[in-house]
């Protein structure tokens, strides 16, 4: 299998980018080096405060397992805003359109790329997040109520 530079993968649809540039933070990798310069690089006569220690130790564990429940969030939301978008085929909508007004149309299509879902609005590309109104499809023939069709009671 060939490796395909990813700069090559993006386009039209969207379904890859480039990565960006690194971010200046600190992970638990780079606190734990520096832990260990840290230890490793001190007076043995003054040794580091055991319980400034153990507080960065906790601060880690608790940045972590905040890093952690923001990822959990953001994939729950993803995996809402597909079943949502794909509930909308069919619908009519109304969204806000690039010149600031608000137009209607119904649902044709929903496409799944990185990020948002997109929704196919009578042939225009439209971001899940600009819908403003959607309006339930007709799923059923609307003079059929839910009772059994010219039934008799006895």
């Amino acid at each position: 299998m060939t490796d395909i530079p990813i700069s090559s993968l993006s386009g039209a649809a969207g379904l890859a980018t480039q990565t960006a540039a690194p971010k200046n933070i600190l992970d638990s990798d780079g606190f734990l080096k520096l832990l260990i310069a840290q230890l490793a690089n001190q007076d043995p006569s003054a040794p580091m405060d055991t319980n400034q220690m153990m507080a960065q130790t906790t601060q880690l564990s608790m940045m972590e397992q905040m890093v952690s429940m923001a990822n959990d969030s953001k994939a729950a939301l993803a995996v809402h805003q597909r079943a949502l978008a794909s509930q909308m085929v069919g619908a009519q909508v109304t969204y806000a359109s690039p010149d600031g007004g608000n137009l209607t149309g119904t649902v044709e299509q929903v496409i799944y790329t990185v990020g948002e879902p997109t929704l196919v609005i009578d042939g225009q590309y439209v971001a899940l997040g600009s819908v403003a109104a959607v309006t339930a499809r007709a799923d059923h023939d609307s003079e059929h109520d839910g009772t059994p069709a010219d039934s008799e009671t006895p």
